[in-house]
């Protein structure tokens, strides 16, 4: 009985071994992604945000920049036009893009439709709908002087050049053109307190409206008042290069988000951490500077959007460091969210990617201080779920401590320039999608 008590135990282990065994071999892959990889699957896209989604353009290449509404709930989208068929109509030819600026209704659907510019290259980066309700503003670049720019000055290369727009036809109303011999830059615009617009951009010019260089690029700031008529201006940097992408008001008083490669001028008591760094600094209403610091690390930092919050600002940034006040790169090029006080002293910073080429910029912060950024990437990894092709639409949440919210891209085009909320509790895009202007209507 003892021995067959010792072969049933070892008849039960076996049976229990063979189990156990069999078990384990019947455990296969059971997705096509493990069994390619013989890693586990990979966890779930995030539940798709995406509202409608258009494009716009015709038979060449367009491209959208910036996006604004109004009271009414419609849209004006700036964007470069080369085609001449399908949505797009009027191009003045030549060798360079028209502005072309659109007006949609809340469903998407064309309203207006404009090609403005001459036979050369002409852009519009920024553009805003005026608190007045009496048209829209946009600031860009002209280097023509012929069809819609005949008559204005042109002082060669490009100048930055403003025109507003009325709201029911789009025609023009008033436009300026601003600049030097060299190339000058718009690419930001907002209304100020007195009704009149503040330009922000870069000039590498030396004479015409230009009356200081400091060598290099400059970032240059132009008062206007309600009809672009020049206030005052000022440029800012030093002597190796600098430009402005954003500024933001901040009661009677302005703060911009830069890039600066210069250690003297402006920047001579400011660190530079090597290449480019992020220039975030402040100024009064007439353009005197009052402070201004510098962030970032070795590999080099770019400049982006600013907004205040409770205590301070946040602005958004790309990064290629991962030293000094950069932390937490994924490779290659991140996005860079850095939060600082009302003095500019650094609070915290988060990078966002993967190890490829990750660009999203600051679109809104809600009221509950949740930050919305918009752009493009070009990984698979990392901080992106999935990506389907070389460069797709990136769509990232955080919370007001920079903390990841939500991360996903939006497969069937490109890339976002710009975004902004609707009346609706949405967002909606503008930028590039298969050589067409794609707007994206999303909710969170």
């Amino acid at each position: 009985m003892k021995k067959l008590h010792l072969l049933s135990t070892a008849f039960i282990l076996i049976l229990v071994i063979g189990s156990w065994a069999c078990k384990k071999e019947t455990t296969a892959p059971t997705s096509q992604e493990e069994i390619a990889t013989a890693k586990p699957p990979s966890p779930p896209p995030p539940p798709s945000i995406l509202q409608w989604q258009d494009t716009y353009g015709g038979a060449s290449a367009e491209m959208g920049y910036a996006i604004t509404t109004d009271d009414n709930g419609d849209y004006v989208f700036t964007a470069s036009a080369l085609s001449n068929s399908g949505d797009v109509s009027g191009h003045h030819g030549g060798i360079g893009a028209d502005a072309w600026i659109v007006k949609i209704n809340p469903s998407g659907l064309i309203s207006w439709k404009h090609c403005l510019g001459g036979t050369k290259g002409d852009y519009a980066y920024d553009i805003l709908a005026a608190s007045d309700h009496s048209g829209y503003v946009f600031a860009g670049v002209t280097t023509s002087n012929d069809g819609d720019l005949e008559g204005q000055l042109y002082r060669g290369g490009r100048d930055v050049w403003v025109v507003k727009l009325d709201p029911s036809t789009g025609n023009i109303l008033w436009q300026k053109t601003y600049g030097g011999s060299a190339d000058d830059w718009a690419n930001s615009i907002i209304e100020t307190n007195d009704g009149g617009f503040l330009v922000v951009g870069s000039t590498n010019s030396t004479d015409g409206d230009i009356t200081q260089s400091r060598g290099g690029g400059d970032v240059w700031i132009i008062k206007l008042d309600n009809n672009g008529n020049m206030m005052w201006q000022k440029t800012y940097g030093g002597s190796s290069g600098e430009s402005a992408s954003s500024v933001t008001p901040i009661g009677n008083e302005f703060i911009l988000c830069a890039g600066s490669s210069s250690i003297d001028g402006d920047l001579s008591t400011l660190t530079n951490h090597g290449g480019s760094d992020s220039w975030v600094f402040r100024i009064d209403l007439s353009g005197n500077l009052l402070w201004g610091k510098t962030y970032g690390g070795t590999g080099g930092e770019g400049s982006g959007n600013i907004y205040p919050v409770d205590g301070g600002y946040v602005f958004s940034s790309t990064t290629s460091s991962n030293n000094g006040d950069v932390s937490g790169n994924h490779g290659y090029v991140d996005t860079w969210v850095v939060k600082i006080d009302v003095s500019g002293i650094k609070i915290w910073q988060k990078c966002f990617g993967g190890t490829d080429m990750d660009n999203a910029n600051i679109v809104d912060i809600d009221a509950s201080g949740k930050i919305v950024l918009v752009g493009y990437s070009f990984s698979k990894n990392g901080d992106i779920p999935r990506t389907k092709a070389d460069e797709d639409l990136w769509i990232l949440r955080l919370d007001a401590n920079g903390n990841k919210l939500y991360s996903d891209v939006i497969i069937g085009g490109d890339m976002a320039n710009s975004a902004v909320p609707t009346n609706d509790g949405m967002y909606i895009t503008s930028g590039r999608g298969n050589n067409d202007v794609w707007t994206v209507k999303f909710k969170f």
